[in-house]
């Protein structure tokens, strides 16, 4: 999940709700977050933490878009 975090800021960003730095940030964190799934280093406990917080927010965000949305059309 963490992952894909970033379809729908991207999409938001396309029908010009949210600025493309946001798209890019939420690309940037689900490009780490994949990064770090691939190589799979030895990580402390704060890296899972990291990842939740990041999953949480992106949520978070997401759910505060629908009412942008609305007010875009």
């Amino acid at each position: 999940m963490s992952v894909l975090a970033f379809v729908p800021f991207v999409v938001a960003w396309r029908r010009t709700i949210v600025p493309a730095w946001v798209a890019a940030v939420y690309f940037s964190g689900s490009a780490i977050v994949w990064g770090f799934a691939t190589v799979q280093p030895d990580v402390n406990a704060l890296f899972p933490i990291a990842v939740w917080a990041f999953m949480i927010t992106a949520i978070v965000h997401v759910l505060r878009l629908e009412p942008l949305k609305r007010q875009a059309k």
